[in-house]
């Protein structure tokens, strides 16, 4: 089920129950029935809290004092108290504003808005979240020759994801925020790492005196051995190079779909024993550099999609790539969830600016908002709100 939008929730509430009920501790008990929780948010346990937080603050007290005396001045008292709460709860003011802004328009302080533009303290400040995740979130492993290799491991990039995807939607240049994220990421890995130059020096000296030990102790006798043992698995190599040759030129075409499908086939096909190992690691390490840019790639054209509005595009991209084989190294039913997560919240957010937008036109729909309900609904042809729309504009 779809939830409730929260300041829709809250005013039922106070509708139902009586403005009390926003300074009483079963407030959160009551949402709960009205359905205004998401079990798939990933702050959920958070907002919760933030909820509780605020009635034991007595925060309707005193924004329902700003609203009878007409405040003039009420949003940056109401700012400055918020900063004061996070600072002083530890929680982020990125959970908590849209909570706090939730009350605000179910008592009727502030209006629920179409209009973006008071996201840009938003954005900036999940931007600095995101650069503090970069800084905190990433690894360093140190190789024998004492080279450094920054990374970030599965359970961070799960993190960062999420906070990408936010800054993607509430960018107003797409393309800006994708590539100052690729930026700043690559920036933070190489400032962690070994510089390549250096990698390379300490490589080539690490083969030079590998090379030198192995003529010592009889390199000619395994060069000769393993000449024998080329000859005779010709085919198996020709084929796997193939493969491989094939996945590179797609690579080089800007198809890595088609590249991990030649990489998948290398691997699975080559069943020589000469040098097993190494032509499966071969593959094996290109498919996990392909993987990863392919569900890159499909989430940066689904964060487009859901960015521009369009949620059906989306989800056929989503469904695409369910369709897609990947390999052991990618856990296609994790990245499944955080695609279906973020389609739910991006229909969750369009749906109710329609609510919002549709009541106060006394029901009445423009041409391009039928389109949307009908985008919406192909997402999610079963939501309650949704079809009650379509069924009651004029």
């Amino acid at each position: 089920m779809v939830p409730t939008p929260l300041h829709i929730a809250l005013k039922k509430a106070v509708d139902d129950l009586g403005m009390d009920i926003l300074k009483s501790p079963m407030l959160l008990n009551v949402l709960t029935d009205y359905h205004a929780f998401d079990v798939h948010d990933p702050v959920l346990k958070e907002k919760k809290v933030v909820i509780k937080s605020l009635v034991a603050e007595n925060y309707y007290d005193m924004i329902s004092e700003w609203q009878k005396k007409n405040d003039a001045h009420w949003e940056s008292k109401d700012s400055d108290w918020l900063n004061r709460f996070c600072k002083k709860t530890s929680l982020k003011r990125t959970v908590v504003g849209p909570i706090a802004d939730a009350m605000k328009i179910a008592i009727g302080l502030k209006e629920a808005s179409r209009d973006f533009s008071d996201l840009k303290g938003l954005f900036s400040s999940i931007k600095m979240e995101y650069l503090e995740a970069l800084e905190q979130l990433i690894q360093v492993h140190t190789d024998f020759l004492k080279i450094k290799t920054a990374y970030y491991p599965p359970e961070a990039e799960t993190e960062l994801y999420l906070l990408e995807g936010k800054l993607m939607i509430l960018a107003k240049d797409f393309n800006k925020a994708k590539s100052w994220i690729e930026n700043t990421r690559l920036s933070i890995i190489q400032k962690h790492s070994t510089p390549p130059q250096i990698q390379k020096r300490k490589r080539s000296r690490f083969v030079a005196a590998v090379w030198i030990s192995a003529v010592v102790f009889g390199l000619a006798v395994y060069i000769a051995a393993d000449r024998i043992s080329y000859s005779k698995n010709k085919l198996a190599i020709a084929t796997f190079e193939s493969n491989i040759a094939n996945g590179d030129e797609a690579l080089k075409n800007n198809d890595p779909e088609t590249a991990l499908s030649f990489y998948i086939e290398a691997e699975k096909k080559y069943t020589s024993g000469y040098h097993h190992r190494k032509y499966k690691k071969i593959a094996s390490d290109k498919q996990e550099e392909v993987a990863r840019k392919v569900v890159k790639e499909y989430m940066w054209q689904i964060t487009k999609a859901l960015h521009e509005g369009k949620c059906s595009t989306a989800k056929d991209l989503y469904n695409n790539f369910l369709s897609t084989d990947f390999p052991e190294c990618i856990d296609k039913k994790s990245e499944a969830e955080k695609f279906d997560k973020d389609i739910h919240q991006r229909v969750i957010q369009i749906r109710n600016d329609l609510l919002s937008s549709i009541s106060k036109n006394k029901g009445k729909a423009t041409s391009e908002e039928k389109a949307t309900i009908e985008d919406l609904l192909y997402c999610y042809p079963d939501d309650y709100y949704l079809n009650m729309i379509k069924d009651k504009i004029k």
